[in-house]
Parts: structure tokens; sequence; C-alpha cells
């Protein structure tokens, strides 16, 4: 790793200090021209990616984009269209993929011993939610790409891709936040500022 960008200036340099990496910057700009790595890793909340990933991708750095990757289907797809422009790699960490239970399922399938994929239905519920005395963040917002589909939906399409062989046809998905308050934490970065 040769250099991490976070919001607050005291946090990142106690990360960089703990990895031991030699530049730590609350300025991502600044940080992109100067040290133009090979790779970025982004875990920004998704309404604040665009414009990471679209200067990355201009100056050739390939990503890999925590989820999910933007806050609308339109947004994703320019997201898509200029890295594929510029000829950069890009993907999304999905993880749970590699789950060997999932990997198992994926042999039993395509064994035949389970039979002959036809549809998949995920319900998720209120334990894969927020506690509701969770302070306010992104992640109870929609708009800024928060929510139990937005956050838990990118881990279940890449096992989904992973036990159907990659043959998902359609996918559809209905998302609200369950949570309608939250308390403001002070000492608690509010990205918003």
């Amino acid at each position: 790793m040769v250099a991490i960008c976070a919001r607050q200036s005291v946090v990142v340099q106690q990360v960089a200090d703990r990895l031991s990496v030699a530049q730590a910057s609350t300025d991502w700009r600044q940080t992109l021209e100067t040290v133009c790595p090979d790779i970025v890793a982004l875990a920004s909340p998704a309404v604040l990616r665009t414009e990471v990933v679209e200067m990355a991708a201009d100056l050739g750095c390939h990503l890999l984009v925590e989820k999910p990757l933007a806050t609308t289907a339109s947004q994703a797809g320019h997201i898509y269209q200029r890295v594929r422009a510029v000829g950069v790699k890009h993907a999304y960490a999905a993880t749970h993929c590699y789950n060997p239970a999932y990997v198992r399922l994926k042999e039993l399938i395509q064994q035949g011993m389970i039979g002959q994929l036809q549809e998949i239905v995920v319900t998720m519920g209120r334990r894969h939610s927020p506690p509701a005395i969770m302070p306010w963040s992104w992640m109870l917002s929609l708009e800024e790409g928060g929510g139990i589909l937005n956050n838990a939906g990118p881990h279940l399409l890449g096992i989904l891709e992973t036990i159907s062989g990659g043959q998902l046809a359609r996918v559809m998905g209905q998302c609200r936040v369950l949570i309608s308050q939250a308390p403001v934490v002070s000492g608690l970065h509010d990205h918003r500022d």
C-alpha cells in the first residue's frame, strides 16, 4: 500500500502508522494526482464515489470498489461505461461467494443432485438491518446508497452468480429503510458536513 486517504486527519494518520503506509492524506484528489497508484481500493459512501472513480480511471488506475457500486442503476451504468472507455479493470468485493457452503452448493447443482435451477427467491428481514440505536449514517439513507438491499444485495448477487454458474437472467428487488429516526452522535463524522 502506497497511500491512504480518509476524511479525518487524525484517524487516517493512525491507520497509516499502524499499516506502515508512507503517505496519509485527507485530500484524495491531490493523492491520486501525486501517487497515481496502479490500483485504487475505494470504500467511501456510494454517494461520494463517482467523482473518485472517474478521476482514478482517467489516470489509468484499476479500481476495487466496495459495494454498493453506486446509488442508482443509471449511475452504476455510467461508472461501467467510463472504466470500459478508458480500459481499466474494475471490480467490487463480493467475498461471500467464496464461502465453502456456496461453493459446495454450486457443485451439487452442477452434478444434478438438486435438479435444474429455475428460480431463487431471497427475503431479507430485520435481522439484516442495523440496530435501531445505531447513530445516523449514510447506511440508513437509500438516496446515499444505504438500505439493506444496497448493502446486502451485492453479496447475494455474488452468491447467486456463483451457485448458478453466472446464469442470472433477471433480478428484481424492492427496498425500504425500516428505521425512521436515528441519533446524531457528536464525535462521529457525518459526511454531509
